[in-house]
């Protein structure tokens, strides 16, 4: 778990745009081997002690908080994205994004806004 804090999600560059995504296909093979996990130290053998058991529940906290951290860079580029290409196809300022947070919403398995307008 040690080597997963330090992994970025995005390539270095800007937020926005410039940033290239990893593929969906590794971000599919964390998920499988997480689905998989089973507590164990790297020798394969069962921990003895709490405190590793501890350790690994932190390691998985430190995963989830930057999982987090990668769909909100995501959904803000989405975004960005969404109202560019709606900037190239003329539609007016004050229509430019609207459905993108549904869209989000839905992605994220949420219940999409009330609001017509988002």
């Amino acid at each position: 778990m040690e080597g997963i804090r330090g992994t970025q999600l995005m390539e270095t560059g800007s937020p926005v745009g410039g940033a290239a995504p990893l593929s969906g296909a590794w971000v599919r093979d964390v998920i499988d081997a997480l689905t998989s996990f089973r507590p164990a130290l790297p020798n394969g053998t069962v921990p003895d002690g709490r405190a590793e058991l501890i350790d690994q529940l932190r390691a998985l906290e430190d995963l989830k908080s930057a999982a987090a951290a990668a769909q909100a860079r995501i959904a803000v580029s989405f975004d960005a994205a969404q109202r560019s290409a709606e900037t190239n196809l003329g539609v007016p300022a004050d229509e430019r994004g609207r459905g993108v947070a549904a869209q989000i919403a839905l992605a994220r398995r949420e219940s999409p806004p009330k609001d017509p307008g988002c």
